[in-house]
């Protein structure tokens, strides 16, 4: 049985990592327009 702290954590780590990648993309999408507006 996983200890349910473990899982909180693993849960907050997933959701970080998600975010980051969220703004990461935003960011490279912001900076593409940036370099070559349409």
């Amino acid at each position: 049985m996983i200890p349910e702290h473990m899982i909180g954590s693993a849960l907050m780590k997933t959701a970080i990592l998600l975010a980051a990648m969220a703004l990461a993309s935003i960011l490279q999408q912001l900076a593409l327009r940036g370099a070559a507006p349409l």
